[in-house]
């Protein structure tokens, strides 16, 4: 148990004091647009990534 527990806290640390989010617009139709998000740390190491479809109109 302590083991995760301690794992699970150093990766919360590595991810660092500040994080910069970022979206772009990658393609717009007429009913739908497609966004791409990706989350970085000061060190400008890539935390994760998302897409998204949302309906417009």
């Amino acid at each position: 148990m302590y083991d995760s527990l301690h794992q699970h806290e150093t990766e919360i640390n590595s991810l660092g004091k500040c994080l910069l989010s970022t979206a772009n617009i990658m393609r717009t139709g007429r009913k739908v647009s497609v966004t791409r998000m990706e989350l970085r740390n000061q060190g400008n190491v890539l935390i994760a990534v998302g897409t998204g479809a949302y309906i417009i109109g």
